[in-house]
């Protein structure tokens, strides 16, 4: 979903990591894996390990975000700046109606892994044009193996408060401060029906020196203002350039 801006930053010289987590994208898929955020942050940190990053700029959307946010408290001296579009920090359980329904036992999970509801739902409610390449979206996910980690995805989001995500999720927030002076921006679609402008406001209190983008866009910000949300991400990735010293001119 991020071709448009891995294009863009790559012209300009960047290094752009896309990671497909484990059961989504094109990655593997096993069967009987604990798809829990606490495994996906464990995973990301040892995709941050295995290639020795450093000065990352994260940019996270959806289950992204508690992912990647974990993975920064862990992590926080490889981390340069943190980027948010669409997503939760906070793990507050406040979803609408059409993610409980998903959570229903038996119910949720069969309309999830039998007629890949979660991929219809995101394309139906997640974008206000009609431009995505909906084959794409649709391709990773053609049997319901292929989407476990989608129907564990639902299960694991943290509605009840002894939810073992939402426990996970307080430990996060608790190590805020590691991470709570680096740059930090929000770029949100306003018209996300999953990711309201609430969550916006509560990365906004978390992050109370972050900058703010808000667009006329659904849950796919990066797709339905892709020309705004790429020149966020240069205009934050030139301020760093910006920092770092002229080198002198040879003789």
């Amino acid at each position: 979903i991020w071709h448009e801006q891995m294009s863009c930053l790559a012209r300009e010289g960047c290094r752009v990591l896309a990671v497909d987590h484990l059961g989504c994208g094109l990655s593997d898929k096993p069967q009987d894996y604990d798809y829990c955020l606490e495994n996906h942050v464990k995973n990301f940190v040892c995709f941050l390990d295995e290639l020795d990053l450093h000065d990352v700029t994260l940019v996270m959307h959806d289950w992204g975000g508690p992912i990647g946010l974990g993975a920064a408290v862990m992590q926080p001296d490889r981390i340069r700046s943190l980027v948010f579009c669409n997503t939760t920090v906070s793990l507050n359980g406040e979803y609408p109606w059409q993610i409980r329904l998903c959570r229903i036992p038996g119910f949720g999970p069969y309309l999830v892994q039998r007629f890949n509801l979660f991929v219809r739902f995101a394309l139906w409610f997640g974008t206000r044009g009609h431009h995505l390449n909906r084959k794409a979206y649709f391709y990773p996910y053609p049997s319901p193996e292929s989407r476990i980690a989608l129907a564990k995805f639902i299960e694991d989001i943290p509605f009840e408060e002894d939810h073992r995500t939402r426990r996970y999720g307080r430990m996060i927030l608790e190590q805020l401060e590691k991470v709570k002076t680096k740059p930090v921006w929000l770029l949100w679609g306003m018209r996300d029906i999953c990711f309201t402008p609430r969550f916006l406001e509560k990365a906004m209190q978390l992050f109370p020196h972050a900058h703010v983008r808000k667009f006329d866009a659904g849950h796919y910000v990066m797709e339905d203002a892709r020309e705004e949300v790429n020149q966020a991400l240069l205009e934050l990735i030139n301020s760093f350039r910006a920092e770092m010293p002229a080198t002198a001119a040879e003789g």
